[in-house]
């Protein structure tokens, strides 16, 4: 019954499926699609650096997939006031398209070292790591018995043409909520923005970075 449950829900969706009760990247593979590797595949095939190039996200064949080319996507200041830069389509962009949050795979000790600093800012965690982090001490991260350990937590602040993704601005006002219009969805411990519409030639793509990224914003 779980199987037959999360295959309808991943293949309907699996943006919002994939959660605490359903692994839609190994419900997808099981079920004969074409998925990216997972973070720990990516990171064996190719290291901490080099690991999203190894993804094969560009070729991946699932329900809702579109992947987004670099060509399709311009880098300018952003539409929100005091945001910097922003990602903006050159062309219009379908519903389903996907990015994937490029940059380098960190282990805890290293996530422990951006906590509370402006590089934290640019780090991600898949769930998982997430809540290890948070039930972690600042000394647990940086010299605990998983400290060496590899969170697949992914630093962006680099710089870097494979990571137009950290571009992407996230609404930080109820009148910015109108904007949103990409998903933050995880698929193998990866993190892949996904175009919710159409989204129009010129228009910025803005996500909502949910309730505990800003500092009295509690999301959209």
């Amino acid at each position: 019954m779980q199987g037959f449950f999360c295959k309808g829900r991943c293949e309907r969706d699996w943006c919002k499926a994939n959660d605490d009760v359903c692994d839609c990247h190994a419900v997808l593979k099981s079920r004969g699609y074409q998925v990216p590797l997972d973070a720990p595949s990516a990171f064996a095939r190719a290291g901490a650096a080099g690991w999203a190039a190894s993804l094969g996200w560009e070729a991946a064949s699932i329900p809702g997939w579109t992947p987004l080319r670099g060509e399709q996507l311009e880098v300018r200041p952003s539409s929100l006031a005091g945001a910097g830069r922003g990602l903006f389509a050159r062309g219009a962009l379908p519903g389903g398209a996907v990015l994937p949050y490029a940059g380098t795979l960190l282990t805890f000790a290293e996530v422990g070292e951006r906590v509370r600093t402006p590089r934290m800012s640019y780090t991600w965690c898949p769930r998982s790591s997430a809540k290890a982090v948070k039930n972690m001490t600042q000394a647990e991260l940086e010299r605990g018995p998983a400290a060496r350990d590899m969170a697949f937590c992914v630093d962006a602040s680099g710089p870097g043409p494979d990571s137009p993704a950290r571009f992407i601005n996230g609404a930080n006002a109820l009148d910015q909520c109108g904007s949103v219009n990409v998903d933050i969805c995880e698929l193998g411990g990866v993190m892949y923005f996904r175009t919710r519409g159409e989204v129009a030639p010129g228009r910025e793509l803005i996500a909502d970075y949910g309730p505990s990224y800003w500092k009295g914003f509690r999301g959209c």
